[in-house]
């Protein structure tokens, strides 16, 4: 990757993420979802099959591991939620 090539990346992800600042505070989760929706797809369609390939190993890589944290904080949450002990198992 050449130096240009990387300066066009930070400011792309630069731009990405003032345009996510500043979307979160004027729309809901739902909407949020579909414009992230709406350019991930039309990227995907619109830039070919190596494109698609990267943008979908990129969402199954991070859903996969958000859903294993939220696994993982579940069973971590089961373990505080139970009843409290009685008095002769705190002994």
């Amino acid at each position: 990757m050449t130096e240009t090539d990387q300066k066009i990346i930070d400011t792309s992800l630069e731009q990405a993420r003032a345009l996510h600042d500043n979307l979160r505070g004027m729309w809901d989760g739902d909407a949020l979802a579909a414009f992230y929706y709406s350019v991930i797809s039309g990227t995907m369609a619109r830039s070919g099959p190596e494109v698609a390939k990267a943008l979908s190993g990129m969402l199954t890589e991070v859903y996969t591991n958000t859903a294993r944290s939220h696994v993982d904080l579940g069973k971590l949450a089961n373990g505080f939620a139970g009843t409290p002990p009685t008095p002769a198992e705190s002994k």
